[in-house]
């Protein structure tokens, strides 16, 4: 069997841990820089253009997109002109969220998903202790088009039903 040949150190990924790759910038003018970017990555989302939000911050393009440039995709026009257009962020959660009628599965984003942690948290709680005002901060809020339930008689009944299985958040 051959041996594998260890690559020196010159040859080695930089990036092996995740604390390795999330390091703060070691000077002022870096972080500065950096701060810059994610302003010029806001404006260009919020539809202004690349060059225009470039020049509101002075920034070089060649910074921001050092920064910002995970962020944006590259398009041709019809014309060959080059511009930046920022990529929509699909980043879904998908969950269990308690309904009257058991549970059902929900694709969320990041603030309904923190929601639906906080309502599940908030449910153990009661179930707990039997004090209901945990659950005074949801009532009335809804999630991927269901209704949070906070009414005590209805959880008491899923609970003796065995339907809740608060363990589980995430599907």
């Amino acid at each position: 069997m051959p041996r594998k040949r260890l690559l020196s150190r010159k040859f080695r990924s930089r990036s092996s841990s995740p604390s390795q790759r999330r390091k703060p910038p070691r000077t002022r003018r870096k972080a500065e820089a950096r701060k810059r970017a994610r302003r010029v990555l806001v404006q260009v989302r919020r539809g202004q253009s690349l060059n225009a939000a470039l020049r509101a911050e002075h920034i070089s393009k060649k910074t921001a997109l050092r920064h910002i440039g995970k962020y944006l995709r590259r398009k041709r026009t019809r014309d060959g002109k080059v511009s930046y257009v920022p990529i929509k962020s699909e980043h879904r959660i998908r969950m269990w969220l308690l309904t009257p009628h058991g549970y059902a599965p929900v694709s969320v984003g990041s603030r309904s998903a923190s929601l639906l942690g906080k309502y599940s948290a908030a449910v153990q709680k009661y179930l707990r202790t039997g004090d209901s005002s945990v659950l005074a901060p949801f009532a009335g809020k809804r999630v991927a088009g269901h209704e949070l339930v906070t009414d005590p008689q209805i959880l008491l009944a899923l609970a003796k039903a065995g339907e809740l299985r608060l363990d589980d958040l995430y599907r």
